[in-house]
């Protein structure tokens, strides 16, 4: 041991620092990375500016800014950075591969736009370079690029083949040990001389109480941090000796490296190989042939001189693209999305009426409130929102609202301020804004006013103190120097109170640039939803995991008038589609992607199998049929998804009888008969019958009750009726209301809180749970047929009992529940307690409309003393008919009741020319034993309440 030591003393390594370097870029002979730039640049350009036809003047600014930006980047040695950036991203755009706008501070570059590595005009937008690249605090370029989350490792083996795989690898990230995972490792090997082994019991009742950290929600506090300052978690932990003993033990792990993985979007370029930088590992399942895989993470290859490169996967983007794809396919037009036009009147009115479902950003019950009322009329709003509907900033949403409906309002600073602020209204929303302010009022370079901006944001009280003089009084030494506000011509008490405006601006204030680029995808998914609603949804629905979200999907185009067609195994594909139809919005319906059934995948490549074949060799013609095509791929719980959701309707309309010729095929007796049809095909030219001979019995089975629960547990919707339409009528005469009525009326009338609210609810989950302190309750995720939302119950334990077992009866039944809740809202979301429920049934026992009563006089059974008591040429079937309608009588004669329901008897199933509908004299409090009992009387068909007759 000693000796080990000694060695390990003599040991020594120190990680050699070095600055960023950059591979050099290939250029053609004889010019420079600086000319090869500019040439660039420069074409680009004017690419882009014959598009924009503008005037000479006009034309000026843009190659001015050009000029100075050049300048900017070749000073600080930035050149090549550009080019290898611009390289990848136009091989990206050769290939079809979609790529952001732009994202963060990049946009503002005018040099990027013209190399097409961004797609926001800067000088139209006011966006500033300086913001990106500031010449006074010299730091690397960082361009974040947003890919097509699909095709994003193209691109990052593009790079790895251009520049060699051996100068290109990937990021490191590594996960660290929690609180709460810390507590879990540290109970399972604690041993103590004392106390013995840490009970499983009291780590888990610790564990559930640690809370969060507010400032990094959804991670916990550090558990010492916790225990100083959570009165709960510190008496959990000393209500056992053990306690205190586990929490050090845990603390001593909390915080080291658990695990390390490679990062998704950090990629970095060597000037030599990695290996002689820094130490690698190689990730076989990265890329398309593996990627070497830094052993540092993104501070640490930053330290060692590798330049690191973001690129990012949007799903958006992707989305965007297949839209596209799917408006080419269906119509033939070919949507080239730079060129759509921003003032869309048809656009902005529907996000100003709220139906933001699937655009990008503005999905969001809160966002979808901002919009309606913000109501946007130009991208300019879009932009304003994304940048305030954000904690902190939101406060100013009322008065940009003010301001664009034409309230007046003072400019901070001014006259002079105004040109710069009047576009939000007089709010300092945009960091360049600030930074904009500085400039004109205190003489401040863009560069120096981005270094006050920062210093706003960091709140280093001696930093702002500087500042703060600096922007009053100014500062000669500075270079360039700033005069400050009073010299400028502000006063002394104005230049300190615009510096007091300024100081919350500049901490809640947003890049304008990234507000403007993702804006403008907002923008677009918009514009493709309104135009092209079922291909859009089709785009949006197939990258959504969840049903709920689906089923989010399904209600927009329910509302919109769209149909979502059923899977159907000779229609539909892996992914959502397109697909015309004369009964939808537009001529074209979304049919259903066989990948979304639960159970169903194509990681096997069924699915793509499936599809190959029905191309091939046309439609499946029935069963065995598909069977015979392609059962070879299937498998049982695949073809019972695909059965209970309506898959196979269009062969075997019988959903049960079809899962079991199905099964039946898949089995010994099933593949004989199979062979033995197939044996066959030299004898039907002969018109032989050699098909697949299905038993009777299995054409015999009767449907399924449950056939539409179970087509909900397959897609987490409903194509048919609704579970809740058959009650619905009969939901609102009992006061039920739907939760986005209440809070509408509360939003109108200024309330946060409604008591005693009644909601009709199908229940998605529901289970038990313990709060901070130890109080049980339940937790629900509830849904109505447009909305869903989680509740909670806090209540005593006999009621807590009471509504966990009506809850849970109606997940397992799939049946309505009645839950009386308190809602509150907040001004952006709402929150639910429940304080009772109710099965369907049970409370709407005696909430009825007017009920038919059916009867089929055929299938009341011979009565001896009727018989008996008929004399000759008695029409037996009308004194059948007298005996039932006597007997509804006899039952219904002690409800008797005002307001009540009136009773009519349908007897059509009399004998032809019989049929008749009597009604009973006087109105009936029809309870629900009253009904079954009328229900089980001979001849009685059925009951038809009118408030059930939903339109």
């Amino acid at each position: 041991m000693a000796n080990t030591l000694s060695i390990a003393q003599r040991c020594a390594f120190a990680v050699q620092k070095d600055k960023p370097t950059l591979p050099a870029f290939p250029v053609p002979e004889g010019e420079t990375e600086e000319d090869h730039l500019r040439n660039q640049s420069v074409g680009g350009l004017q690419d882009r500016l014959v598009r924009l036809g503008l005037s000479k003047e006009e034309e000026g600014k843009y190659y001015s800014r050009l000029d100075y930006e050049l300048s900017i980047i070749n000073k600080m040695g930035f050149p090549g950075y550009f080019l290898i950036v611009a390289d990848f991203i136009q091989w990206a755009r050769s290939q079809d591969i979609p790529v952001g706008p732009g994202r963060g501070s990049g946009a503002g570059s005018i040099v990027a736009w013209a190399l097409t590595i961004t797609d926001i005009n800067p000088l139209e937008f006011g966006l500033l370079f300086e913001r990106f690249l500031n010449p006074e605090r010299v730091s690397m370029p960082d361009f974040d690029i947003d890919f097509c989350q699909d095709r994003r490792e193209e691109v990052r083996s593009y790079i790895a083949q251009r520049y060699g795989e051996e100068r290109v690898g990937m990021i490191t990230t590594y996960g660290k040990i929690k609180g709460r995972t810390a507590l879990q490792d540290a109970q399972r090997v604690l041993f103590h001389e004392t106390f013995g082994q840490a009970a499983f019991g009291l780590m888990k009742s610790i564990k559930d109480v640690l809370p969060l950290d507010p400032n990094k929600k959804p991670e916990s506090m550090r558990l010492l941090d916790a225990y100083n300052a959570d009165s709960t978690f510190r008496e959990k932990v000393n209500s056992d000796p053990m306690g205190p003993i586990l929490c050090r033990m845990a603390g001593k792990i909390e915080g080291l490296v658990r695990n390390r993985g490679a990062h998704a979007a950090g990629a970095v370029i060597g000037n030599k190989a990695l290996t002689e930088i820094t130490p690698v590992q190689f990730d076989s399942g990265s890329g398309q042939n593996g990627f070497l895989v830094c052993d540092y993470n993104m501070k640490g290859v930053e330290g060692v001189g590798l330049v690191k490169f973001d690129l990012l996967g949007l799903v958006t983007l992707t989305i965007i693209h297949r839209a596209i794809t799917y408006i080419d396919k269906m119509h033939g037009v070919k949507i080239d999305v730079q060129a759509i036009p921003r003032d869309d009147k048809g656009v902005f009115e529907m996000l100003s009426q709220g139906h933001s479902s699937a655009v990008f950003q503005f999905e969001g019950g809160g966002m979808r409130d901002c919009l309606m009322k913000v109501k946007p009329e130009r991208l300019e709003d879009l932009i304003a929102i994304v940048a305030l509907y954000r904690p902190g900033p939101m406060k100013y949403i009322p008065a940009y609202i003010s301001g664009k409906e034409g309230v007046p309002y003072e400019t901070p600073g001014g006259d002079r301020c105004k040109p710069i602020l009047d576009e939000t209204y007089g709010i300092m929303v945009y960091q360049e804004q600030v930074m904009a302010v500085a400039q004109e009022v205190a003489g401040y370079s863009l560069g120096s006013a981005d270094l006050l901006r920062r210093a706003m944001g960091k709140k280093i009280a001696s930093e702002m103190e500087k500042q703060k003089h600096t922007f009053i009084y100014g500062d000669t030494t500075s270079v360039p120097p700033i005069p400050g506000a009073i010299a400028r011509g502000m006063t002394e008490e104005a230049a300190i109170q615009l510096f007091k405006d300024i100081e919350p601006f500049a901490d809640y204030g947003f890049n304008k640039s990234h507000a403007a680029a993702y804006a403008w995808i907002s923008y677009i998914t918009a514009w493709l939803k309104f135009h092209y609603p079922a291909e859009f949804l089709s785009a949006q629905i197939s990258y959504y995991d969840k049903a709920e979200k689906r089923a989010v999907v399904k209600d927009e185009l329910d509302r919109l008038g769209v149909r979502m067609l059923p899977p159907d195994v000779n229609k539909s594909f892996a992914q959502f589609q397109p697909e015309f139809d004369g009964e939808s919005f537009k001529g074209v319906a979304v049919r259903f992607g066989l990948a979304a059934v639960k159970g169903v995948t194509d990681e096997n490549g069924a699915i793509r199998d499936l599809v190959a074949e029905r191309d091939k060799n046309g439609e499946f013609k029935d069963l065995p049929d598909f069977m015979e095509r392609i059962g070879h791929r299937s498998k049982s719980d695949q073809i019972s998804g695909l059965v209970a959701c309506g898959g196979f309707d269009s062969l075997w309309p019988v959903r049960s009888q079809a899962e079991e010729i199905l099964m039946w095929l898949m089995k010994d007796r099933g593949l004989k008969e199979r062979k033995k049809a197939a044996s066959g095909d030299m004898f039907q030219a002969a018109g032989v019958d050699a098909s697949v001979a299905i038993p009777a019995r299995l054409q015999t089975i009767s449907e399924w009750g449950n056939r539409a629960d179970r087509e909900f547990a397959a897609v987490g919707f409903y194509f048919g009726r609704h579970p809740l339409d058959r009650y619905l009528k009969r939901m609102i005469k009992g006061g039920v209301r739907r939760r986005a009525s209440f809070i509408e009326w509360m939003k109108s009338n200024g309330r946060g809180r409604l008591n005693g609210r009644r909601l009709a609810v199908m229940v998605d989950d529901v289970k038990r749970a313990k709060s901070r302190n130890g109080t049980d309750y339940i937790s629900a995720t509830l849904s109505e047929k447009s909305d869903t939302y989680r509740a909670n119950c806090f209540a005593a334990a006999t009621v807590l009992a009471s509504v966990m077992k009506t809850l849970e009866g109606a997940k397992t039944s799939r049946v309505p529940v009645v839950i009386e809740a308190s809602i509150t809202w907040d001004g952006e979301s709402s929150s639910q307690v429940i304080n009772a429920a109710w099965t369907a049934s049970d409370f709407l026992e005696g909430v009825r409309g007017d009920l038919t009563i059916i009867v089929d006089t055929s299938q009341i059974p011979p009565d001896a003393a009727l018989l008996m008591s008929a004399g000759e040429g008695d029409n037996l079937t009308q004194i059948g008919l007298k005996n039932i309608i006597s007997r509804i009588e006899k039952a219904l004669s002690p409800h008797s009741h005002e307001s009540g329901s009136l009773i009519h008897i349908d007897a059509s199933g009399a004998e032809e020319g019989q049929g008749e509908t009597i009604s009973l004299s006087g109105r009936y409090a029809v309870s629900n034993a009253t009904e079954g009992a009328i229900r089980s009387m001979p001849g009685v068909i059925d009951i038809q309440d009118s408030l059930d007759l939903v339109d």
